[in-house]
């Protein structure tokens, strides 16, 4: 739960940034959206810590989550009336190829900071390039390079240790 939990504020803090420089989606909603997005983790996650361990095992759990955190999050998102924009979010976060239309959105500050957050993980392999999805096109001035990638992710990793420590009290 504890690493989910700050996989979700580092991811956050990438939304809040990548909107914080392009015009046209609020930063403190693409914040909200980068925390909300994997938000059917926690409950599956909180279901198995309660749940007594022999009768699960990590492959079993990691499975699980993969197969139905998408939709739980969708279902946790909508019985809290959450606005349809970011209901939607857990189920389009990964969908690398998803087009919103031409002008950038929060679902696409999303799926780029998604991508961002995999950069240097294990899940990186198999990832399309940066400038093959279609959210990368809506960016102001062209896009993203690697040196502007760099400072995103510099700039992520300040926001996401000043707010754990804010959490973390």
């Amino acid at each position: 739960l504890h690493q989910e939990w700050k996989n979700s504020v580092h991811l956050a803090s990438l939304c809040h940034v990548l909107a914080s420089e392009n015009a046209g989606v609020d930063p403190g909603e693409a914040l909200l959206a980068g925390l909300i997005c994997d938000i059917g983790k926690f409950p599956i996650l909180h279901f198995a810590e309660n749940f007594p361990r022999k009768y699960w095992n990590p492959e079993d759990l990691q499975a699980a989550l993969e197969t139905l955190h998408r939709r739980v999050g969708v279902y946790v998102l909508a019985r809290w009336d959450f606005p349809r924009e970011l209901t939607e979010l857990p189920m389009i976060a990964e969908e690398w190829l998803h087009n919103s239309g031409p002008k950038l959105t929060l679902s696409d500050i999303v799926i780029l900071a998604k991508l961002h957050s995999y950069i240097g993980t294990p899940k990186s392999y198999g990832l399309p390039t940066i400038n093959s999805i279609p959210a990368f096109g809506k960016l102001e001035g062209g896009g993203l390079n690697p040196e502007h990638t760099l400072n995103v992710l510099h700039a992520a990793k300040e926001k996401t240790a000043h707010s754990m420590s804010l959490l973390q009290g």
